[in-house]
């Protein structure tokens, strides 16, 4: 998954920015090797779920007093759920890799604006700025000193927040990566009618990290492109370097908890 961002070529070719993107196409690398993997596991539990399940059927069939017709309908249902999971299985990877790529479609159509993958880019953006700005303080002056020490303060702190930032969107992408294919596991439990809602709820879990993903983008692109017109300040004094902490502190909590929130409500918490 590919994302473009607002900051310049040159803070793109940054160590920090490199470490984050090599971690992430690490995730993405192994976690498509380990769904391939999982693949055959998970047909081979699907199997014995599905004998399982049709034991425990008849044997309930065969101990209840429901009519023919009942029990008729009841296993057709079992066996379609079954039929269903078992298509799953074979096409998870394809499947959940649409649905991440839709969401980033419909993020980008919406917002107007592509999500960078490292917001903390923009955080050292801003400490280049704040290392200008004291280069041109007078030398060998006391108040000079502690302007320029007030200044590397925020600004590290600012910077400490889009780290922040940045972990949290790693997070929510290694979630999808190594947990979405991990979860194909439980697909196999729908074999069985009295263990289908695992794999519900793994259904429930794709749709959940995408709109998670989702809302993560549209945040992100509002909140970044706001605060990267604020980074263009030209006189750094306090008051602006306040504004963008605030700006930041903002940001990072909208971020640690609007997703969770709305990915909350697929999931039924």
């Amino acid at each position: 998954m590919s994302y473009t961002g607002t900051v310049s070529n040159t803070l793109a070719a940054d160590p920090a920015s490199n470490i984050v993107e090599q971690i992430h196409d690490k995730f993405h690398q192994k976690s498509t090797e380990y769904g391939t993997k999982l693949k055959g596991y998970a047909l081979g539990l699907f199997k014995l779920f599905l004998l399982v399940g049709i034991v425990v059927f008849g044997v309930q069939a065969a101990l209840g007093r429901a009519e023919i017709a009942d029990v008729i309908k009841e296993f057709l249902i079992m066996m379609v759920f079954a039929a269903f999971c078992f298509v799953a299985i074979q096409y998870y990877q394809e499947w959940t890799r649409y649905i991440l790529q839709k969401q980033e479609i419909i993020a980008k159509g919406v917002g107007g604006i592509g999500m960078t993958l490292s917001p903390i880019d923009t955080g050292f953006k801003i400490l280049d700025i704040v290392q200008d700005a004291i280069k041109k303080l007078p030398s060998w002056s006391v108040t000079a000193l502690v302007q320029g020490l007030g200044y590397i303060v925020i600004a590290g702190i600012i910077l400490c927040c889009f780290a922040l930032m940045t972990a949290r969107m790693l997070v929510i992408l290694c979630e999808a990566y190594i947990a979405m294919n991990v979860a194909i596991l439980l697909l196999a439990f729908g074999a069985a009618s009295f263990l289908k809602e695992y794999a519900i709820n793994t259904m429930r879990f794709a749709v959940s990290v995408a709109v998670k993903l989702l809302v993560m983008q549209l945040l992100l692109g509002v909140g970044m492109s706001f605060i990267d017109d604020l980074s263009t300040i030209v006189n750094v004094d306090f008051y602006n370097l306040f504004i963008l902490l605030a700006c930041a502190v903002i940001l990072l909590v909208l971020v640690q908890t609007i997703p969770d929130t709305v990915a909350g409500i697929i999931n039924g918490s």
